[in-house]
C-alpha cells in the first residue's frame, strides 16, 4: 500500500514539474525548439522501425547534439523558473507608484517631444533575447529616466526596461523584424519594436514618438495611442482586467 503511495506521489510531482515548465516556456521560442526535437526524434524513430540505418545514424546524431545545447537554449526560462519559485517565499512586485511615475514621465517627455522606449518586463524575458543593453539596476526616479532618455545622452535611441520597480537596463537594442503592419499605418522604429516585443514575450511597452510626442502603449493585442493621463491609467487598469480574465478562461478550458 506504501509503494502505491509513493509511486502516485512521485508521478504528482514530475507531473507539476512537467506543467510548470510547459507554462514558462510555452510562450517562447524554447517551446518550438522543444517541439522540433520531437518531430526529429520522431523521424528517427520511424527510420529504426523501417530499417533505414543511415538515415536513423544521422537523425541520432542531430538529436544528440541538439539535446546538449538545452542547457544554454533554456538558460533564460531555467532563471524564470527559479525566480518564480523563490516567489512563493519572497513574494515580490512592480510598485503602483512606479506606474505613475512613469505616466508623469512619459507625459513631461511627450510635452518636449523626447523619444522613449519603456518595456516592462517582470519576468525577465525580454532581456535574453537583447543586444547592446547597458546594466542600470537603479531605483526608479522620474530623473534618471528623462535623462536616460535625454536626446544627447548615448543611451536615448535604445528602450529601457523595468524589472522588480528597477530601471534594470537602458540602451538596450529589442530583436526587430520590422514586419510589415497595414493595421496601423506608417510605425516608426521604436513603435515596431514595442509592439514586436509585446507580442512576442507579453510585455507592456510605452511609447513616446519623438516626431509628434505622441504616447503610445504596446501590448500582445496591439498598440495604442493615448491622449490623456486618465486614458493612460484606465488603459492599464483595463489591460490587468483583461489578461485575469483571459487566464480564467484558459483555466476553464483546460478542464473541458
Amino acid at each position: 500500500m506504501i509503494h502505491h503511495v509513493v509511486y502516485i506521489l512521485d508521478i504528482a510531482i514530475i507531473s507539476a514539474i512537467i506543467y510548470l515548465i510547459y507554462k514558462l516556456i510555452r510562450k517562447t521560442e524554447a517551446f518550438k525548439i522543444i517541439i522540433g526535437l520531437l518531430v526529429i526524434f520522431i523521424f528517427y524513430y520511424v527510420a529504426k522501425e523501417s530499417g533505414l540505418e543511415l538515415t536513423a545514424t544521422i537523425l541520432q546524431r542531430i538529436f544528440q547534439i541538439s539535446s546538449l545545447g538545452l542547457i544554454l537554449i533554456f538558460q533564460p526560462e531555467l532563471r524564470t523558473m527559479l525566480r518564480k519559485l523563490g516567489g512563493f517565499f519572497t513574494f515580490t512586485q512592480e510598485k503602483k507608484e512606479i506606474i505613475h511615475d512613469i505616466e508623469e514621465a512619459a507625459f513631461s517627455m511627450s510635452k518636449d517631444k523626447v523619444g522613449a522606449l519603456i518595456i516592462f518586463d517582470p519576468e525577465e524575458k525580454v532581456t535574453f533575447q537583447t543586444e547592446d543593453m547597458v546594466k542600470i539596476n537603479a531605483d526608479y526616479s522620474n530623473e534618471l529616466l528623462e535623462t536616460i532618455f535625454f536626446k544627447n545622452s548615448p543611451l536615448h535611441d535604445g528602450a529601457v526596461i523595468i524589472q522588480n520597480g528597477k530601471i534594470a537596463y537602458a540602451g538596450c537594442k529589442l530583436p526587430l523584424k520590422a514586419s510589415v503592419r497595414k493595421e496601423y499605418g506608417h510605425l516608426g522604429t521604436r513603435h515596431l519594436a514595442a509592439l514586436e516585443t509585446a507580442e512576442m514575450f507579453d510585455v507592456t511597452g510605452i511609447v513616446v514618438s519623438e516626431e509628434t510626442g505622441n504616447i503610445s502603449i504596446a501590448t500582445s493585442r496591439g498598440i495604442r495611442k493615448i491622449e490623456t493621463k486618465e486614458k493612460f491609467r484606465l488603459f492599464l487598469k483595463e489591460r490587468k482586467k483583461a489578461k485575469k480574465r483571459f487566464e480564467k478562461i484558459q483555466k476553464k478550458q483546460k478542464k473541458y
